[in-house]
């Protein structure tokens, strides 16, 4: 879809634009330059190429309409099985639920993947070296799956331990649950100073 389009299929893009919060006031059904803004804005948001052309990665990015009753029941996933902008839900709850105790959300599970939840798996993604499109596939969703299945129940997530840290003058960097290695290092000196063991650290007993 470009400039200049009319019809049914730009109504459902600007009210998909408008979920996302980069389209305001009622869909015409008309592409003019205002709805050409809000696709480059978002475009922008979403790191994707800014040209106002709604493309196949534009839509995929676009988040779902909820039809007329209102339904927000589980979302189907699309035909490659992603949870992604837009979706809400029970899966989608379930897989804040993991996010969090991983410590890389920290807002309560709403069941909608809104743009923390993007920002969350992004994040989630670039640190285990998964391609890092914000969208939750099968192989994202296992590995965070069997992460927060490993992990013993009572451990602090990394927020936590950052937050711990934070507290005690080991650790300046931002708490944004991200195991990188300034994080490690803080742990390393708690460690030594503690004389305590990474299982301590772990469960927050320092």
């Amino acid at each position: 879809m470009v400039k200049g389009d009319e019809g049914a299929d730009v109504r459902v893009l600007q009210e998909r634009l408008k979920i996302a919060g980069f389209y305001h006031g009622n869909p015409t059904g008309v592409f003019g330059p205002i709805t050409e803004e809000s696709v480059k804005r978002f475009q922008k948001a979403y790191k994707l190429t800014v040209d106002g052309i709604v493309g196949k990665s534009t839509l995929a990015t676009l988040p779902k309409v909820i039809d007329d009753n209102g339904t927000t029941t589980s979302p189907k996933l699309d035909h490659q099985g992603r949870l992604s902008l837009g979706d809400r839900g029970e899966a989608v709850r379930i897989l804040q639920e993991q996010l969090i105790k991983a410590g890389f959300l920290q807002s309560q599970p709403n069941g909608y993947y809104g743009s923390n939840t993007v920002d969350a798996v992004t994040r989630f993604q670039k640190q285990h070296k998964l391609e890092a499109n914000g969208m939750a596939g099968q192989t994202t969703r296992s590995k965070l799956y069997s992460l927060v299945k490993n992990s013993a129940k009572n451990d602090f997530t990394t927020l936590e331990i950052q937050s711990r840290l934070h507290e005690k003058g080991f650790y300046k960097g931002q708490i944004n649950g991200m195991m990188a290695s300034d994080t490690k290092k803080a742990i390393s000196r708690a460690q030594e100073f503690y004389g305590i063991s990474l299982k301590d650290v772990q469960s927050g007993s320092f």
